[in-house]
């Protein structure tokens, strides 16, 4: 009975090619890119090199082609086969190829001394090796049907041209090989400024977790779209800055305001049952500390409050109300201790009505100042 057979998963941060780093499928995308647009250049200029070789030469043999036909027709084999010797021997390159047989494929006229085996059918183009004058050469040529069973190779020597094509196709090939190279290099260069900017962008997140709120993204001063991000964060870990600030600030508002009214309470109950002499004085205090304790409750409803309105569960209650008799009721408030402490408050409201959109209920005064 086999055993069964069991597969380790690959743990997420193991394996050669960490296919989920950001900045690897960036690189990767990017030598990808590089090499395609590369080869597709190297191809355009090879086949624009090789490819017009190629075609001087057909259309060269197409021309000569044609020429010789009319000399057949004026003066048939006698006068082709001269034409043919003279082009051979004005042929100063040796690259032109004549063979003319007749039905019985006997040699008539021309450089090679017999008809290829090759060749079968008539006017379609052959690459391949002929025999001329103890010499091996590569040859493009075309075969003609002539009347009367004759025959005519029209072709030209193309082992320059092949040799060149050699030397084109394995300079390409080593281009396309220093390309790659440089796609590798270039994608590994954008990978590491890509994991440079995110290493940044982490070592900053982790100092901020860790409570230091000063850290900020380090601007290069280039104004491109590095510098972008690095303004737009710095200017969010700002605005957060200013906002924990601000609940800083309140928390040690509310803190106070609680502790005034909740330490005057306490104050007014002990004193009460030092020197209280009768049930009259103890009630009066018990009243005093219960308005302070419903100064407190007032503020905890004023916060809930708030924080509703904050959050827009309480929106849906807003009216259109005057704000001023709100006001004169906070100057009231404060108009009193103010006395106590020799000041005098002043005010001056605009008399149209100051129309305000919110709770109707808003807090009259929510810091108690110290007596």
């Amino acid at each position: 009975m086999s055993k069964p057979v069991t597969f380790a998963s690959a743990s997420p941060q193991s394996g050669f090619l960490r296919l989920r780093s950001v900045s690897l499928r960036f690189a990767l995308v990017y030598g990808t890119l590089f090499v395609c647009s590369a080869v597709l250049f190297l191809s355009f200029i090879w086949w624009g090199t090789v490819g017009l070789l190629e075609h001087r030469v057909e259309q060269a043999i197409t021309t000569d082609s044609r020429a010789l036909m009319n000399i057949w027709a004026e003066g048939g084999p006698t006068g082709l086969s001269m034409i043919i010797d003279d082009r051979l021997e004005q042929d100063i390159d040796d690259n032109a190829l004549y063979l003319l047989v007749n039905k019985d494929n006997k040699w008539v006229a021309g450089n090679l001394a017999e008809w290829p085996r090759q060749i079968a059918c008539n006017n379609h183009w052959f690459t391949m090796p002929v025999q001329r004058s103890y010499t091996h050469d590569m040859a493009k040529v075309r075969a003609y049907a002539l009347p009367d069973g004759y025959r005519l190779l029209i072709g030209r020597d193309i082992s320059g041209r092949t040799l060149l094509r050699k030397i084109v196709t394995d300079t390409l090939l080593w281009a396309c090989l220093m390309v790659t190279l440089l796609a590798i290099g270039g994608g590994w260069l954008v990978r590491r400024l890509f994991r440079h900017v995110i290493h940044s962008i982490s070592r900053t997140t982790q100092a901020i977790t860790r409570g230091d709120m000063s850290r900020r993204m380090p601007v290069q001063g280039s104004d491109d779209e590095l510098d972008e991000i690095a303004l737009t964060i710095n200017e969010m870990l700002e605005r957060i800055s200013r906002l924990m600030d601000g609940v800083r600030q309140v928390s040690n508002a509310i803190a106070h305001d609680l502790r005034t009214p909740i330490t005057r309470a306490r104050t007014q109950l002990e004193d009460a049952a030092l020197h209280a002499k009768n049930e009259d004085e103890l009630r009066a205090a018990i009243e005093q500390a219960v308005g302070n304790l419903d100064n407190v409750t007032s503020i905890c409803e004023a916060l809930l409050r708030i924080a509703q309105i904050e959050s827009g569960a309480r929106r849906s209650a807003f009216v259109l109300f005057d704000l001023i008799p709100a006001l004169q009721d906070v100057c009231e408030l404060y108009e009193a201790v103010a006395e106590e402490q020799g000041l005098t408050l002043c005010t001056a409201f605009a008399r149209p009505p100051a129309f305000f959109w919110g709770p109707r209920h808003v807090p009259a005064g929510r810091r108690q100042p110290d007596g």
